[in-house]
């Protein structure tokens, strides 16, 4: 996860400078992948909802993919 929600992804689309900043303003206990998986889609949806500008979960991870695709082929 942390290779598609870089730093600098993450300071453009939200408020956050690193994932561990993310996850800790979250309010979930995210140590693990475990812990992750853990928390209820709507309850992240909506986090993430008002702390980016995605509209979810899924969309803020296409949009990581992409840039992600995008820096591996050179574009």
């Amino acid at each position: 996860m942390s290779e598609l929600l870089t730093p600098d992804f993450l300071a453009k689309y939200t408020e956050f400078d690193s994932l561990d900043e993310m996850f800790s303003a979250s309010g979930f206990e995210i140590e693990a992948a475990e812990d992750f998986e853990k928390i209820p889609d709507d309850e992240w949806d909506n986090f993430i909802r008002s702390q980016s500008e995605f509209s979810d979960w899924g969309e803020m991870l296409g949009a990581a993919s992409r840039e992600w695709t995008g820096r591996k082929l050179g574009f």
